[in-house]
């Protein structure tokens, strides 16, 4: 494994306590259901909170895992591309200008969640249900896996451009 940076390693831990967050609550939603499931059947109850809570716990997962599917390369390739298109384009376009991209588009969605979360937590919104819970507490997980997600796209574009400035360094010298 080559010598990581302190950047990458701090964006690393940060992405791995998302997931181990994310991890931890799909094993609770799982344990969770499980309870309502047989508390409705079986004393005809409802945990409501429970019902309630699977939204936000998707918006969890879904925010918390961008950066994570990043590193771990599972993000969505386009294979017709890579098999038609010249080599040097293909890695021109995954390397600097699908991530630049990204960054845009991660940009954007990152200002979006900050502005929701602001109002949530201006307005004094909360949840409906038995126990009300802050809705920019929930809220607040898109601004920071979006932050996330664009220090791990920043690490990857650095690294490269520093991997091809190398090997420009190694060809000329």
């Amino acid at each position: 494994m080559k010598n990581l940076s302190l950047f990458q390693k701090a964006i690393l831990k940060a992405v791995s306590v998302l997931q181990l967050l994310a991890g931890a609550m799909i094993f609770a939603t799982a344990i969770g259901v499980t309870l309502n499931a047989i508390v409705r059947y079986g004393l005809g109850r409802n945990i409501a909170i429970l019902t309630e809570a699977g939204g936000f716990i998707f918006l969890f997962v879904v925010f918390s895992g961008l950066a994570a599917t990043l590193i771990a390369g599972s993000h969505v390739s386009v294979d017709i591309l890579s098999a038609i298109a010249p080599k040097r384009f293909v890695n021109l376009m995954y390397k600097f200008i699908v991530p630049l991209i990204s960054m845009v588009f991660v940009g954007v969605v990152l200002i979006s969640g900050l502005i929701m979360t602001q109002r949530y937590f201006i307005g004094e919104r909360v949840t409906t249900g038995i126990v009300p819970i802050p809705l920019w507490i929930i809220m607040s997980i898109v601004p920071i896996g979006c932050l996330v997600m664009e220090l791990a796209l920043l690490s990857l574009l650095i690294d490269e451009v520093r991997s091809r400035m190398k090997d420009r360094q190694s060809k000329s010298g």
